[in-house]
């Protein structure tokens, strides 16, 4: 009578089985980096993307609503930025009634022609005014995130919109815009595509003042500085002062538009 032959077990040795599990380690570890750095790409991309729709929007806003108004003012207004209250500037133009309300009943009204021109809603008019205001996060109730908004403001109605945020600055530099028939402003927006702002309160001026805000906070210099190669750059405290963020500036966009009446465009174009 023959024996079976005993069954051969193959596996690997102690050597070959750590080698393979520090190689597997490595390729697990590229793989893991990978996935966070695109993850961390697409989110900066995201973010650059939703800063300049903002900037595009307001631009276009503001655009839209000069070229129809009938005059324009500038003044300040006092808003609360989370943590005191702030002077900001304002920009008030007056318009024709175009349309019946400020909601989405809307209906465009019947312009009439009458002796003194073309009229829309009986004659009446509609103030609209851009400045910068604080919100929180979903801008469903006050806090430290600015937002730029447009208040419509008619007889019986007072409706203001954020249209853009994460906003450091607001300012016309036409200070009677009346008398030139042209509105030039401008508009800095925190690059929160490359910094995020977290809880910090944003504040902006001339130059990094250490008496404002607190740690977590954050500072962009505005066009108030008197060395024009700061203008945009920003800061961060931490252990009560501000220091710069190399390599990085808020950007800032510009608006120039004429107002609606046909006298100051020609006087404009004339000069």
């Amino acid at each position: 009578m023959k024996l079976a032959a005993k069954g051969v077990i193959f596996g690997f040795t102690l050597v070959e089985l750590m080698t393979s599990v520090g190689a597997g380690s490595f390729v697990l570890a590229a793989v893991v980096a990978a996935g966070v750095s695109l993850q961390r790409s697409y989110s900066a991309f995201e973010g650059y993307s939703n800063v300049e729709s903002d900037q595009l929007r307001v631009l276009d806003y503001i655009a839209m609503d000069c070229r129809r108004a009938n005059s324009a003012s500038v003044g300040t207004t006092t808003v609360s930025n989370g943590s005191e209250n702030v002077t900001v500037s304002q920009l008030s133009l007056t318009l024709p009634a175009y349309y019946s309300a400020v909601d989405n009943t809307a209906v465009p009204n019947t312009p009439v022609l009458g002796s003194s021109g073309v009229t829309y809603g009986g004659g009446s008019t509609v103030t609209i005014k851009y400045y910068i205001k604080y919100y929180n996060a979903s801008a469903s109730g006050s806090g430290n995130i600015a937002y730029f908004v447009r208040e419509v403001v008619t007889s019986t109605t007072d409706k203001i919109t954020p249209i853009a945020r994460n906003v450091a600055t607001f300012s016309v530099s036409d200070a009677d815009p009346a008398s030139t028939g042209t509105v030039s402003c401008w508009i800095m927006f925190f690059p929160t595509f490359a910094r995020m702002p977290g809880t910090g309160a944003w504040w902006s001026g001339p130059a990094p003042d250490n008496s404002k805000g607190v740690n977590g906070d954050w500072y962009v210099v505005n066009q108030t500085a008197s060395d024009p190669t700061t203008v945009g750059d920003v800061y961060y405290m931490s252990g009560g002062s501000y220091s710069k963020i190399n390599n990085v500036k808020a950007t800032t966009v510009y608006c120039n538009t004429f107002l609606r009446q046909a006298d100051a465009r020609q006087s404009n174009s004339n000069g």
